[in-house]
């Protein structure tokens, strides 16, 4: 927090911070793990280390983010030199710089998650399955597998060492063992098919990242070598959740100075491959070690910490931590005793009304404050739990987020995605999905049902249609009063139709979302931004599978949906607005709340009932140490971890919440175990409360008719509003108002329309128009670069589309041309940095090992392309060859602060002449623009904005700054001067200061808009003509 940030580092986190060598901080939660570790690099800084020394690795990029920022703060500019990435960015480098070397070539590009179980879906009848049962749950089985071959993974084990292993154990097998292995000789079956199929299709998947990184590094120690000199500093954050390939890695780089930080009790990721060992490996390897224990506390009341420890207490081989705070003793937890679900919910429910009338200390910020909803969580140890809470608390009006794990295909914008993609794939048997397409565009149901009954009679006794295709064409099946609604919709289609065949898959869907429908713009005016997240997500599911497939049908995407239908599709953590958080315990993980309520804690419920993974890798085959417990007890002891770190999310007040009666159980439900061992009915911090059901019954998910009526028409009037459909929206206003006067037990029929009219104009809307104060939508951590800020300067609202929304956009080839040649360029040069000289040899197979079919419509356009490629590199190599400076930096990062917000970019070249001087270079694939003339150089962003960083980290300017048009073979120089930089500083703070104004009013041109991806959300593109 701030404040806490703000606080000289106390005895045990000054140790960590500058304690040499190799060392291990157990850090307990709210300790300030991550200030401990930025400020250790502050002093490795400040006592001589190089930034570009030192190797920070996390477990995701918003960790890495938020330490880069932080550092930033101090460092300035030189933070640009440190290298702060998540493992799997690391190692993509590494494998990306050593392409050569490694043998390997992915330049198809990685295999998420999603297309490793389809092709596993897909090739099932070749495994020849001997042992393993399929059965009618062909998904899950899959699903199984390949989580399996990923355990082996994680702990360095391919095919090759997997079969000796079976070889050698079957003959002794005895029969429970034997069982086992004649699982994993079908596994094995798969695992071989798939590294054969990675290689075949030159793809990577993210295990490959670590592990052929840690193979690299193993066969040629010189390469090794080269990047312990490169970091001798390596620190590690979330240590617990590494697994034996990244603690492998770990070692690998360690030289003489390493710090890893984590916490065995906040270990909750052992089933997704956390190596559980990792401590006690650490303290085996490096015996002569240092260990800091960050024990105090500075989250949570004295009273949630204690019941925490005493949770913790007695787990067998947990090394004691006596953690202290020195916050205030605080309000006891709470133990709700409710006697259903209902009960439970409106539990929940009436706490959170009843604090928000209260205020609190709040710590971070010092200062008395009144609680806000976005100061709330409920932490569920499944998804299930948690969509009960979200519907419930949203029916009752109280703003809600839920993270967990998505019912992706059951989210309404995906399923409207899709029934236009079955209409478009198969239009004459696509009667479902037209009437999902009709009622979504609000088509009375009325004329739907005329629709649906005029097919009918048109195809008695055909096969080959349903109907409805034809009938929404045929005016005499339509009322007159919705025949030019269903007959724009009607052209709408037969224009996605007729685009199938010609465009590609990604682009058919960005069309279908973005143009012929308002389902990206009524997420965007939606305030839970999950709804905008998947459809980012499903956009992306198209281009991952367009770009593992050659020539990409519909209907074969339609299929490959339909096989991950049964499976959760991960998307990103959705943004945290002043909302009640939903969150699953895992999801919760580096959060921290001031009230949180820990709910489900009855038995069956939490912990959950061990089940045994259907693949685990033997103990007498792992390479990591084992533990003595069998996999039950170590799942209990990962249960309790859970409900630990659930626990100490919690700043102020911690509820646990609990039903008696669970659905139709004919039972009553236990208390948890865990309650059990806090002793909670006698336990001094605890208060036990009893929630009776009420009388009234609680529904928490049925909907009354004149409910379901309500809702339908809301989400009409939001989508008639999205598509400017005024009349339409006012309409459906009139009738959202009958429909609440029934609700109310009002006479629907003495609605008053002249009065229901009858509103004054809204003076805020008024004065924001003038420049009022609006909602935030650039906040304090919003960064700038040279691309966004020309992005800026050519349309503010495509800036806000494309940089604040970060709205998706569609595909285009011609991207590969110019990235692949700079990729080429860039590994040349940075062969020039160790003082090899590019050859046209070497920047032949560095070409050949970036270049990739995915993207060109035909095999001549490639082969066009690619003779390009060849071309432009032959431009360069004559120039390098007639260039006498010497290079200093390539792709060099750099990110410094300007008025108070943060520059980031990074810079193609960097060159010094021989007198010393400064030079930065920036390649082009493309022709130098006919605009750009003299006096527009002296103004150009990109130019300027290096120039800038120049003189952050160098001390001055460059000498010049040139563009490099390979094209033309054409250098056009820019040469800095105070005037120019003073007055591009001028133009720079005025941008700054109107993106953070939220100046965002469009600027239409007939050729800027003409190719804006952004003009199907953009109503200004009707005036360019």
């Amino acid at each position: 927090g701030i404040l806490i940030d703000s606080m000289p580092l106390n005895p045990q986190q000054q140790e960590a911070v500058t304690t040499p060598g190799i060392q291990l901080v157990l850090a307990g939660p709210g300790s300030g793990k991550t200030r401990v570790i930025t400020e250790k690099i502050l002093h490795l800084v400040g006592n001589g280390a190089a930034p570009g020394e030192i190797l920070a690795l996390t477990f995701s990029e918003k960790a890495a983010r938020e330490m880069e920022e932080r550092l930033e703060k101090s460092l300035g500019a030189a933070s640009a030199e440190l290298s702060v990435q998540t493992f799997h960015s690391f190692c993509l480098q590494v494998l990306e710089d050593n392409v050569l070397d490694s043998g390997i070539n992915f330049s198809t590009g990685l295999i998420s998650r999603a297309n490793q179980l389809v092709w596993g879906l897909r090739a099932i009848d070749t495994f020849g399955f001997e042992h393993i049962e399929v059965g009618n749950n062909a998904a899950r089985v899959i699903e199984s597998i390949i989580d399996g071959i990923s355990r082996f993974r994680d702990e360095l084990i391919g095919p090759a060492e997997l079969e000796a292993y079976l070889t050698k154990k079957l003959p002794s097998a005895d029969d429970e063992e034997l069982i086992y292995c004649r699982k994993l000789q079908d596994l094995l079956r798969v695992y071989v098919a798939y590294e054969a199929y990675k290689r075949r299709e030159q793809l990577l998947d993210y295990d490959d990242m670590i592990h052929e990184t840690v193979r690299l590094f193993e066969q040629k120690p010189h390469i090794l070598a080269q990047y312990r000199r490169r970091s001798p500093y390596v620190l590690v954050d979330e240590f617990q959740d590494t697994n034996y390939a990244q603690l492998a890695l770990i070692k690998q780089l360690c030289g003489e100075h390493l710090c890893v930080v984590g916490d065995d009790d906040q270990t909750i990721y052992r089933f997704r491959g956390a190596y559980f060992g990792n401590f006690d490996d650490f303290r085996r390897t490096y015996a002569g070690h240092c260990q800091t224990l960050l024990d105090q506390n500075y989250r949570s009341t004295n009273t949630i910490l204690r019941a925490a420890l005493q949770l913790m207490a007695g787990v067998p081989g947990r090394q004691d931590k006596p953690l202290f705070t020195g916050n205030p003793e605080g309000e006891p937890i709470v133990v709700a005793e409710c006697e259903n679900e209902e009960a439970e919910a409106l539990y929940v429910l009436r706490e959170i009304e009843r604090l928000l009338q209260t205020t609190f200390f709040d710590r971070t910020g010092g200062r008395e404050r009144a609680f806000r909803h976005g100061d709330f969580a409920i932490l569920c140890r499944r998804r299930a739990e948690g969509v009960k809470f979200y519907q419930f608390l949203t029916s009752h009006g109280i703003p809600c987020e839920f993270t967990g794990e998505v019912a992706f295909f059951s989210m309404p914008a995906v399923r409207d995605v899709m029934a236009y993609l079955r209409a478009v794939g198969n239009p004459l048997s696509a009667g479902i999905a037209l009437n999902r397409i009709m009622k979504v565009a609000g088509v009375p149901e009325t004329v739907v049902q005329a629709i649906n009954a005029k097919a009918r009679v048109q195809t008695w006794g055909a096969d080959h249609t349903d109907g409805v295709y034809e009938a929404m064409r045929d005016p005499e099946a339509v009322p007159d009063a919705c025949r030019a609604q269903v007959a724009e919709l009607a052209v709408a289609l037969d224009a996605l139709i007729d685009l199938r065949d010609r465009a590609t898959l990604p682009e058919l869907v960005y069309e279908i979302m973005m143009r012929a429908s308002a389902i990206y713009r009524a997420a965007l005016a939606d305030d839970a931004s999950v709804h905008r997240q998947v459809l980012n997500e499903f956009y992306t599911l198209a281009k991952d599978y367009a770009a593992l497939t050659r020539e990409a049908r519909v209907d074969d995407f339609l299929e490959y949906l339909a096989l991950l239908a049964d499976a959760d599709v991960e998307i990103g953590d959705t943004e945290a607005g002043d909302a009640v958080q939903v969150l699953t315990l895992h999801k919760s993980k580096g959060k921290e709340f001031p009230v949180v309520f820990l709910a489900d804690l009855a038995e069956r419920k939490f912990p959950l009932r061990y089940q045994e993974k259907p693949f685990y890798v033997p103990r007498d085959l792992a390479r990591g140490l084992c533990r003595e417990e069998d996999e039950k007890a170590l799942y209990l002891q990962e249960e309790r971890r859970l409900c630990y770190v659930g626990m100490t999310r919690a700043e102020e007040r911690l509820y646990f919440t609990r039903a008696k009666w669970y659905g139709e159980n004919k039972r009553e439900s236990k208390p948890s175990q865990f309650l059990e061992e806090l002793d909670y009915r006698k336990n001094p911090l605890i208060e036990v409360v009893e929630v009776p059901a009420e009388h009234r019954e609680i529904r928490v998910q049925a909907k009354s008719e004149l409910e379901v009526i309500r809702h339908s028409l809301q989400a009409a009037i939001i989508r008639a509003v999205a598509e400017m459909r005024l009349q339409t929206a006012l309409q459906r206003l009139m009738d959202l108002e009958k429909v609440r006067r029934a609700e109310a037990g009002e006479d629907s029929s003495t609605f008053d329309r002249e009065a229901f009219f009858a509103v004054s104009e809204d003076p805020l809307f008024a004065a924001s128009l003038c420049g009022g104060e609006q909602a935030c939508l650039v906040g304090p951590d919003h960064t700038f670069s040279a691309s966004s800020l020309a992005t800026y300067e050519t349309c503010p609202l495509r800036y806000k589309f494309q940089h604040v929304l970060m709205v998706p956009t569609e595909p285009k080839s011609f991207f590969g041309l110019g990235s692949v040649v700079h990729r080429v360029i860039e590994k040349l040069a940075a062969d020039e940095l160790r003082g090899v000289a590019p050859t046209r040899e070497r920047a032949r197979a560095l070409l050949e090992q970036f270049w990739s079919p995915a993207g060109y419509a035909s095999r001549k356009q490639e082969r066009e392309d690619r003779d390009r490629a060849v071309h432009l590199l032959e431009i360069y190599l004559a120039w390098h060859f007639m260039n006498n400076n010497r290079v200093i930096g390539v792709e060099e990062r750099f990110q410094f602060t300007y008025r108070g917000r943060t520059l980031k970019g990074a810079i193609d070249r960097i060159e010094q002449t021989p007198g010393g001087e400064y030079v930065v270079i920036d390649f082009k694939s493309g022709s130098k623009p006919s605009s750009l003339t003299r006096q527009k150089v002296r103004e150009h962003i990109q130019l300027n904005l290096y120039c800038l960083a120049i003189r952050e980290r160098y001390g001055a300017l460059p000498r010049r700054a040139s563009l490099f048009f390979l094209s033309d073979n054409k250098l056009v120089d820019y040469r800095p001067d105070e005037t120019s930089i003073a007055a591009f500083e001028e133009t720079l703070a005025g941008m700054i200061d109107s993106v953070c104004a939220e100046r965002f009013g469009p600027t239409p041109s007939y050729q800027g808009c003409r190719y804006c991806d952004y003009g199907p959300l953009c109503e200004e593109k009707e005036k360019c003509g």
